[in-house]
This record gives C-alpha cells, structure tokens and sequence, in this order.
C-alpha cells in the first residue's frame, strides 16, 4: 500500500512540473515563428492573453520585464487589442525602444502647424509723408513725421494708434538699420517689429 501512494505521489509531482514548464513555453500561436518575429509574437500573445507566463521564455531582459508588467495590465490589453494588426506586428520591429509606439500609434494625429509669417520689409520712405497709413492727421501724423525725418523712435512710441505706430517704427528701424534704436520701446509686440526691420535693414547695407 505504501509503494501506491509513493508512486502517485511521484506521478502528482511530475505532473505539475510538467505543467509548469508548459506554461513558462513560448504560446502556441509563436511555434511557427521566425526567430526575427519571435519575440513580438510572444509579446502580443502574453499581453492579449493575460498570461505572464510566456514572458519568461523571452531571453532579452528588458523586453522579458515589459512583457510581464504588460500581461498582467487589462488597460494594455486594451489598447493592443485596439491596434491595426501591422502595427501589433511590428512593436518589437526596432528593438527595446519601439515598445512605447503602442501608446503614440493609438494618439489622434495632431494638426500640422503653418509655418510663422514673416512680412516683408517696407523700403524706407522717401519724404516724412511715405509709409504713412493713410487718414491719419493730427498729433499722431506729427510724431511720425518728426520720428521719419530726424530717424528718433522716441517718436513712435507716443503714436495712439497701433497701425501708425508699427509703421513708424518699421520706417525708423529700416533706416537706423541698428537693433539698439529698439531699446525705447516697452511693449514687446513694438520690440519684436522694430527688431526684425532693424536687422533686416542692417544685413542690407
């Protein structure tokens, strides 16, 4: 009676090191795996099914810790369930660092941005009259016409409205043709403009 249960506990033992070495195997979808295709197979499989067990047949350590921290994440599960199956096929397709493209693959594409309008500089005016918006009179006409005439952005800055003001300190900044002639101004809107001109005036001497 005693050799019975000696051999059936020996027969339970090699069964469930049996099992666990079944498991630890790579799946069965993998068998007819190429060995460049292998480790993307195991992957997928272990993250689809949940079972971190076939991670441990994946020699490579890093891609071994994520199959294992994925496989057992039903958000990840998810999102791989989600993936066109190209992209699925293709997570271990250039090595450790394609394993984050399973998250950016399923981010909306984002809009191209257009590129920065530059204007185009104005030549300088001829007379205190050119460049000047048209229909502006009074106190702000004579500031421009005193900024033009003596190349003084002092001027410029006590111009009220801003379509004559940029005019001015573009016509101030393109015959100054120096970056310095912007340091009076405060607002930076009016420093950017004057900026732009004044250097672009500069690189056309």
């Amino acid at each position: 009676m005693e050799h019975w249960i000696a051999a059936a506990l020996l027969l339970s033992l090699a069964f469930i090191a049996f099992s666990g070495c079944a498991q630890l195997g790579a799946p069965p979808q993998c068998l007819n795996a190429s060995s460049g295709t292998l480790a993307n197979c195991i992957y997928v499989n272990s993250v689809l099914e949940q079972s971190p067990y076939w991670c441990y047949s994946l020699s490579d350590m890093p891609r071994r810790e994520k199959c294992l921290r994925d496989s057992t994440s039903s958000a990840m599960q998810k999102e791989l369930e989600r993936m066109p199956l190209g992209e699925r096929s293709a997570i271990f397709a250039i090595g450790d660092a394609a394993v984050p493209a399973i998250k950016q693959a399923l981010l909306p594409p984002q809009p191209s941005q257009p590129p920065p309008t530059v204007p185009t500089p104005v030549p300088p005016a001829a007379n205190t009259q050119e460049g000047m918006p048209a229909g502006i009179s009074g106190e702000d006409a004579q500031a421009f016409g005193k900024a033009v005439q003596e190349n003084d952005m002092a001027p410029c800055v006590s111009i009220s409205d801003k379509a004559t003001r940029a005019s001015c300190i573009t016509q101030v900044a393109l015959r100054v043709k120096k970056p310095s002639v912007c340091e009076v101004l405060a607002a930076q809107e009016d420093v950017d403009i004057c900026n732009l001109y004044a250097k672009a005036g500069e690189q056309a001497k």
